[in-house]
C-alpha cells in the first residue's frame, strides 16, 4: 500500500482523476479516485499496490476537466520491497545536532530493544545559539549494523522574559522597615533558565514617599517619611533585546490600632486608670486597619518586659487574681517585622471574696470531732478561724460555701480577724456535714480549701426551747427570753453560745453590775460551757477590748474585765 498526496488545480472544474503504475492504459482507462468536482482539488489516498512485484515502478496521476480535455500527466517511483517477518532488534539509538561526531558518539536515547521501537521524549536545546538547526537520529541493531541519519529541520528564536510569580499590591504603615524582593523569583528566560536578565526601575509615581533601589536582582523598598499615600513601581525585565514589565503599588497608611479591655462577663469597656476587684476576668481587644496586616501579637500582662503570651488573634482574656496597678501592653508584629504596641492601665483591688485560698481552724466548738446537738429543724453554728497562704487571718471577705448534702450556696462574713460562722440548713435527723468552698455561682475550680470543716449533727427532740438570742448593752440589767431582742447590739454566739448537750433553762438571768461591764449568765441546769470566747465578738458588743474570764460551778458565770 502506498500512501499518496495531490494537489489539482485548474481554471475551470477538475471532473475525473485517475492513476495508473508504469504504462498507460490510455485515458479514461485508469483507476478512478473519488471526489467532488472543482476547480482546485487535494486528495490524500491509500492506494494497493499488492499485486506488484518487488522492485522500483511509477505512479501515474492524471485529471480530466468539463471541457473533456486531459491533463498533463504527474508521476512519482514507488519501491516495493519485501518484508522480513524476522527483523533484528534495535539495540542502539543516538541524537546530534548539526554536526556528525560518528556513528556512536551522539547522545544516546535509552529504550527497551526491539525489532519495532517508538520514542517520545524531550530533548534539551538550551546549548542552542538562536537561529536555524538540524536534528539526527540514527539505530543500530543487534547486528551491529547503523541505519542511515533520519533529521529534522528546526529553529530557535529568544523569547522575551515571563512573569512566574507577580509582584502583588503593598500595603505598609508609614514607618515601616526596608522590604526586599528577589526579582530572580519574579521574572524567568523561558528559553534557558540560566540565561541573564537585567532589571531595571522603568516607573516610581511617588519616590519620595517609597524609595526604590535596584542591586543586581534584588528590589529594596524603604519608607523615608512620614509620609501617606500610594505609588505606582513598574519594573522591567529585560533579556538578548528582548523586555516585559511588571507593576504593583504600594500604599502607605497611618497606623490605626485602638487598644481596649472590657468585662469578660459583661462586656463593659473598662476605662483607663479604672479600678476593679480580683479577681477580674478581662478581654483585651485590638481594632483599626492593623489587624487586617499584623501576623501576631505578643502580650506582656503586667509591662515588666516578659511576653505572657503570643497570639494570632486580635483578642486576649487574662483573669486579674492578685491586687496591684497593672499596665498591660500588646505589641503587633508586622510581616516585615516592624512592630506597634499600645497599652493600657487600671488598678486591680483585693477580692472581697475567698477565690483563691483558705485554711479553717476550728475555734468553736474547738474541734470538728466534736458534734453539734440541735433541736429537730434547728440549725448548727459553728466558729472557725480562717488564714490564708501566708498565714494571715483573712479579713473581711465573703464566703461562699456548699454542703456535701444540697446545692444550695450559702455565704458568711468573714470578720476583721478571720473569724467565720458556719450556718447548716435546717436538720431533722442524724448526719454528717462536709464544707465545699465555691465562687458566689457555685463554682470550686481553683479554690484551695484547707482542713475545711467536716462534723456531725445530733439532733434532739424538742423540750423546752430551741434557740436563744442574747443581747447585751451596756449597764443595768437585762433579761432574754426566747427570741428576745433587747438592747443595741446581738451577741454573734446567740446560737452556739451554749454547748455541752443539755437544755438550757426558760428562765435565765443577766446581769451587767455597774461601770465595770462585768457579765453574770446563771443557768438553773449548769449548762458548760466549753470553749474560750472571742475578743473580738465582745469588743463589738461592749466597744472596748475586753477579756472574759470563766469559771464553771453549779450554775456558769462568766465575767468580763475591761482593758
Amino acid at each position: 500500500m502506498v500512501q499518496s498526496d495531490q494537489t489539482i488545480t485548474s481554471d475551470i472544474d477538475i471532473v475525473a482523476i485517475e492513476y495508473f503504475f508504469d504504462e498507460p492504459p490510455g485515458f479514461g482507462n485508469g483507476t478512478a479516485l473519488s471526489f467532488s468536482p472543482y476547480s482546485q482539488v487535494f486528495l490524500n489516498e491509500t492506494i494497493d499496490v499488492s499485486y506488484l512485484t518487488p522492485g522500483l515502478h511509477r505512479i501515474y496521476v492524471r485529471a480530466l476537466d468539463e471541457s473533456g480535455q486531459w491533463g498533463i500527466v504527474q508521476s512519482r517511483p514507488v519501491l516495493i520491497n519485501t518484508v522480513d517477518e524476522s527483523l533484528p532488534d534495535l539495540v542502539k539509538m543516538e541524537y546530534f545536532f548539526n554536526i556528525d561526531p560518528g556513528q556512536g558518539l551522539g547522545t544516546n536515547i535509552f529504550f527497551t530493544p526491539d525489532s519495532y521501537v517508538h520514542i517520545k521524549t524531550n530533548l534539551p536545546i538550551n546549548h542552542l545559539s538562536e537561529g536555524e538547526h538540524r536534528i539526527y537520529v540514527r539505530a543500530q541493531d543487534e547486528n551491529n549494523a547503523w541505519s542511515s541519519a533520519q533529521y529534522s529541520n528546526f529553529s530557535i528564536i529568544d523569547s522575551p522574559p515571563i512573569i512566574v510569580n507577580a509582584i502583588q499590591d503593598i500595603i505598609v504603615f508609614n514607618n515601616a522597615k526596608n522590604q526586599t524582593i528577589d526579582l530572580r523569583q519574579v521574572f524567568k528566560n523561558p528559553d534557558d533558565i540560566h540565561a541573564q536578565i537585567h532589571f531595571s526601575i522603568d516607573e516610581n509615581t511617588h519616590p519620595e514617599l517609597v524609595f526604590s533601589s535596584i542591586n543586581e536582582s534584588i528590589l529594596t523598598l524603604s519608607y523615608p517619611s512620614d509620609q501617606t499615600g500610594e505609588a505606582l513601581i513598574v519594573i522591567l525585565a529585560e533579556s538578548d533585546g528582548t523586555q516585559i514589565s511588571c507593576s504593583f503599588t504600594v500604599k502607605v497608611n497611618a497606623v490605626d490600632m485602638n487598644f481596649f479591655a472590657t468585662n469578660a462577663l459583661t462586656g463593659n469597656i473598662i476605662p483607663h486608670s479604672h479600678s476593679v476587684n480580683a479577681p477580674f476576668v478581662a478581654r483585651f481587644h485590638i481594632t483599626g486597619e492593623i489587624i487586617r496586616i499584623a501576623e501576631s501579637y505578643q502580650w506582656d500582662i503586667d509591662n515588666n518586659g516578659h511576653i505572657d503570651r503570643q497570639t494570632y488573634d486580635n483578642e486576649m482574656t487574662y483573669t486579674f487574681k492578685n491586687e496591684g496597678v497593672y499596665t498591660t501592653k500588646v505589641t503587633a508584629i508586622m510581616p516585615d517585622g516592624s512592630t506597634f504596641h499600645q497599652s493600657i492601665s487600671f488598678s486591680v483591688l483585693p477580692s472581697n471574696t475567698v477565690l483563691d485560698y483558705i485554711r479553717f481552724v476550728p475555734w468553736y466548738p474547738s474541734s470538728d470531732d466534736i458534734a453539734s446537738e440541735i433541736m429537730t429543724s434547728g440549725k448548727a453554728v459553728r466558729c472557725y478561724q480562717t488564714f490564708d497562704r501566708d498565714e494571715n487571718p483573712i479579713q473581711n471577705k465573703k464566703l461562699y460555701y456548699q454542703f456535701n448534702t444540697t446545692e444550695s450556696i450559702f455565704v458568711a462574713e468573714i470578720d476583721n480577724n478571720g473569724f467565720v460562722y458556719i450556718e447548716t440548713p435546717e436538720t431533722y435527723e442524724n448526719k454528717n456535714y462536709d464544707i465545699i468552698v465555691t465562687s458566689k455561682t457555685g463554682d470550686a475550680h481553683g479554690i484551695q480549701s484547707q482542713d475545711s470543716p467536716s462534723f456531725h449533727i445530733h439532733v434532739k427532740d424538742r423540750e423546752v426551747l430551741e434557740e436563744y438570742t442574747l443581747l447585751m448593752g451596756m449597764g443595768g440589767s437585762i433579761s432574754a427570753t426566747a427570741g428576745g431582742r433587747l438592747g443595741p447590739i446581738q451577741l454573734k454566739l446567740a446560737s452556739l453560745g451554749f454547748y455541752g448537750g443539755k437544755n438550757i433553762s426558760s428562765t435565765m438571768e443577766i446581769h451587767t453590775i455597774g461601770e465595770k461591764t462585768d457579765l453574770f449568765i446563771e443557768n438553773s441546769f449548769g449548762t458548760e460551757l466549753k470553749a474560750d470566747l472571742s475578743i473580738p465578738i465582745f469588743e463589738n458588743a461592749w466597744k472596748a477590748p475586753i477579756k472574759p474570764e470563766i469559771s464553771i460551778d453549779t450554775g456558769m458565770k462568766v465575767k468580763s474585765n475591761t482593758h
